[in-house]
């Protein structure tokens, strides 16, 4: 289930050095190969760095997903004997077009399904204590075999004030930090708290 490769020292997973040099080289993957595979960067206590390449399937539903990583997170720190610290996801997904949202008309369709989506490179991170949250949204097209980005509509967020006392949630990620953080956060998206932390 984990691919556990060492990487290079990370002093920082989620500056922005690191991050914009991240993306950089996921665009030219998926510009070259035609397509970008899941990863995951993992920082832990004792400075040790994971890389991380999950199995997410288009047809498993957000429970499932949510609960391979919960799992996959308690596997690292059980391996490891260590606590994950930080944690960054980039892969491609499919996301609405902006300004769509209101003319779907069967809002339970499938994103992959809906006329309205467009392609996307998606990066999500943030650390153990939620004071440090990353995310970003890079849409692209495909023409003639071609990978064009629509930087018009591009996004990356960075934020170092997320308040403890709110839910700040960056989707998948949040579910690697252990099975306490896993209850919360079903509890929250209304899911079953119980798959996610056996």
């Amino acid at each position: 289930m984990i691919n556990k490769t060492k990487t290079k020292e990370i002093s920082n997973l989620l500056d922005k050095a690191s991050i914009k040099s991240v993306i950089k080289t996921a665009k030219s993957q998926l510009k070259d190969g035609g397509e970008l595979q899941p990863v995951i960067f993992l920082k832990l206590k004792k400075k040790k760095e994971f890389l991380l390449a999950p199995i997410l399937i288009d047809t498993q539903s957000q429970k499932e997903k949510a609960n391979y990583l919960a799992k996959m997170g308690n596997a690292v720190e059980a391996s490891t004997k260590d606590e994950i610290t930080e944690a960054l996801m980039i892969t491609d997904a499919y996301m609405l077009k902006l300004g769509k949202r209101k003319k779907i008309k069967d809002e339970d369709l499938p994103i992959r399904d809906n006329p309205a989506r467009t392609e996307c490179i998606i990066v999500v991170g943030r650390n153990k204590s939620r004071s440090k949250v990353v995310a970003g949204t890079f849409p692209y097209t495909r023409i003639d075999n071609r990978i064009i980005f629509q930087k018009e509509e591009a996004t990356l967020e960075f934020s170092s004030k997320a308040k403890q006392k709110d839910l700040v949630t960056v989707g998948l990620v949040d579910y690697l930090f252990g099975s306490e953080e896993a209850d919360l956060l079903h509890r929250a998206h209304g899911l079953d708290k119980e798959k996610a932390t056996n």
